[in-house]
């Protein structure tokens, strides 16, 4: 499971290793269960209006610009969503973005 919401593989390891193996990691849960994207959420994580795009894409977006080969599982049936999450791979953050999102989303400095 990792989501902007859920950040435990990006500091436990795991990624680590399955980059050290060339290998990919199927994401679960990358819309952390839906909450990333029904409201509540810290001002200025996302970036809507710069990459005009949605919470659901720009979460998606947020994984797909990791270097560690990730896939994320959106699983959904509604084909709405689905067509809006294939948006998210025509979303390139520039690296602070996507540094900002991670500070913001964990509460704390990113070195």
């Amino acid at each position: 499971e990792l989501s902007l919401k859920r950040l435990d593989a990006l500091y436990d390891g795991t990624l680590d290793v399955l980059q050290k193996l060339e290998t990919g990691a199927m994401i679960y849960s990358p819309l952390g269960q839906g909450t990333l994207v029904s409201g509540g959420q810290r001002d200025g994580l996302w970036k809507k209006d710069k990459y005009k795009a949605t919470e659901a894409q720009l979460a998606l977006a947020w994984l797909l610009c990791h270097p560690g080969n990730l896939f994320p599982v959106i699983g959904t049936t509604q084909p709405e969503r689905i067509v809006e999450s294939a948006g998210a791979v025509d979303i390139s953050f520039d690296r602070q973005d996507w540094f900002d999102m991670l500070r913001i989303a964990s509460g704390n400095d990113v070195p």
